[in-house]
């Protein structure tokens, strides 16, 4: 699948490249209609270390037991395996499926258009809980609050892990309204050293170069 960013529009147009993208787009187009949710059921890599990830669109939501585990899953409607089809695709079903694990289970039905004579459907990963605008980049989604918003935010700042690239966590200051850094405001860049705790606990201590004023590069 080919994966177009809006990033001004806040949406994913996803393009069909093959026979069965094809047959998934129509799917969505005959059982959705615009503002109706396609459901997230996880992400995973495959043995070329390419990500896909599980969407499903219409059914009903349903619990599952099986053993000792319970899971969500949907009766009826249709499932699909999202992959890229180009290297800079498939960053981007990495990055829906980073959206949707950390910021919710749901991806917006926009509508269908036409790119170069193929049916495509446009998607949005969330919208800002403050102004309902679309949103469609990791640190909006998880917080659900976009960036003009965030702008305006009063931060109240606060000392805890996050989450980065790779599965690494790391412990900075955050607004816990709108969950952007603090260190990002007024620095220049993070350098992140690997230190033991007194539990002998690894953890990432971050230290932060700050901007220079004229007066100290004199």
């Amino acid at each position: 699948m080919q994966i177009i960013r809006d990033k001004q529009a806040g949406t994913l147009t996803l393009v069909p490249a093959k026979l069965g993208e094809k047959r998934f787009v129509n799917a969505i187009t005959s059982l959705l209609q615009p503002e109706d949710k396609l459901f997230y059921c996880g992400r995973r890599t495959d043995k070329n270390e390419k990500y896909m990830v599980h969407l499903h669109a219409g059914g009903v939501e349903a619990r599952e037991t099986r053993g000792k585990i319970t899971r969500t899953v949907y009766v009826g409607g249709v499932g699909f395996i999202l992959r890229g089809t180009s290297d800079g695709d498939n960053g981007e079903v990495a990055n829906l499926g980073n959206i949707c694990h950390f910021g919710g289970n749901e991806l917006i039905y926009i509508g269908e258009t036409n790119i170069d004579g193929k049916k495509s459907v446009i998607i949005a990963p969330k919208r800002c809980k403050h102004c309902g605008k679309n949103i469609a980049t990791l640190a909006e989604c998880e917080w659900g609050v976009c960036d003009d918003c965030a702008i305006k935010c009063e931060h109240h700042y606060v000392t805890y892990f996050a989450h980065g690239e790779a599965g690494k966590v790391f412990p900075d200051e955050f607004c816990d309204k709108c969950g952007r850094s603090k260190a990002k405001e007024n620095t220049i860049g993070i350098k992140m050293l690997l230190k033991f705790s007194e539990i002998g606990f690894p953890v990432m201590i971050i230290v932060v170069a700050k901007e220079q004023s004229e007066n100290d590069q004199s």
